[in-house]
């Protein structure tokens, strides 16, 4: 096989950023996948690599954690404060905002994997999942509001951390998730 990549990290129990990267390995290894999901007889998985509506959505996924793996990063590091997390957080709202935005008028070249899925299929963003682009982008961003002003509140600094695991794990989740960082 002609891949980039010669292992597909497999986790069971795995924080969101690798959840991330998984999925990032999944969609530029879907060939390879799918060719060792025939050889071991598995058809039922096979169907939705074969599905362009699933291919589609794997891909947003993988670009939209991309973009939350580069916000975490930014919210990262020694040099990292209160004022550059909320310029941080500000923006990353912003561009979510936009990219709503964009997406309800057809326009995804933000997503640079979805366009490539949709560029390969040669047909349009169907109106279904635009929606769901959309309601997932205006979910991230109440998110992010929310978060950013409980941040203001709790003068707690965690570097990005309350509002990276709030983004990713039910409220009833992130009590636990939180007591590792606190």
């Amino acid at each position: 096989m002609n891949a980039n990549h010669e292992f597909l990290l497999f986790y069971t129990a795995v924080r969101w950023l690798s959840k991330g990267n998984v999925i990032n390995r999944v969609f530029e290894m879907k060939d390879e996948i799918m060719l060792f999901l025939e050889t071991q007889g598995r058809k039922d998985i096979v169907v939705h690599f074969e599905d362009e509506a699933w291919n589609k959505r794997v891909a947003y996924l993988a670009d939209i954690f991309d973009q939350l793996n580069k916000l975490n990063l930014k919210l990262q590091g020694r040099e990292t404060h209160v004022l550059l997390f909320q310029d941080s957080l500000r923006a990353f709202v912003s561009k979510l905002q936009i990219w709503g935005q964009k997406t309800n008028i057809g326009n995804i070249t933000m997503f640079e994997k979805l366009c490539g899925v949709m560029d390969e299929s040669q047909i349009q963003l169907d109106q279904f999942l635009k929606d769901e682009i959309t309601e997932y982008l205006q979910s991230l961003e109440r998110k992010s509001s929310v978060t950013s002003l409980s941040y203001h509140r709790n003068k707690r600094p965690w570097k990005g951390t309350h509002f990276l695991l709030s983004l990713m794990y039910p409220a009833s989740q992130m009590k636990s998730k939180m007591n590792f960082w606190i």
